[in-house]
């Protein structure tokens, strides 16, 4: 439990991680890893605002050997977006998680054209 004790159960989460990552690459195929969203349950735990949080997010960038990176901070702004089990997201949560992920996602695995296509129908930057 990421809550309780970040630090063991990370170790085992990114060895794992990183397993899948190298499992899609000898296919073939790319990979992305996204980090921890916001949950108003770190804050609670501390794990916010101690940078702990953040810290884990780092580690899964670093270590995960994906072929890129989503910091999910900031994309799921609201209580109303996790439901009371405090694990899972509401549905309006998904929706919100999934159209947040859209233009980082097609930004790190479509070809540069279909990415400027992407980010200019999204009105965003590329």
């Amino acid at each position: 439990d990421v809550l309780s004790a970040p630090t063991e159960p990370i170790d085992g989460m990114l060895e794992a991680l990183r397993a899948l990552h190298v499992e899609c690459r000898s296919r073939g195929l790319r990979s992305i890893a996204v980090g921890f969203p916001d949950h108003p349950a770190f804050a609670a735990s501390g794990l916010r605002g101690s940078g702990a949080l953040a810290a884990i997010n780092d580690r899964i960038r670093d270590e995960a050997d994906a072929d890129g990176f989503i910091d999910p901070h900031g994309m799921l702004p609201r209580a109303a977006h996790w439901s009371a089990d405090r694990v899972h997201m509401t549905a309006e949560g998904y929706r919100t998680f999934g159209g947040a992920l859209a233009a980082p996602v097609a930004r790190l695995l479509l070809p540069e054209r279909r990415t400027e296509r992407a980010g200019r129908r999204a009105g965003e930057r590329v």
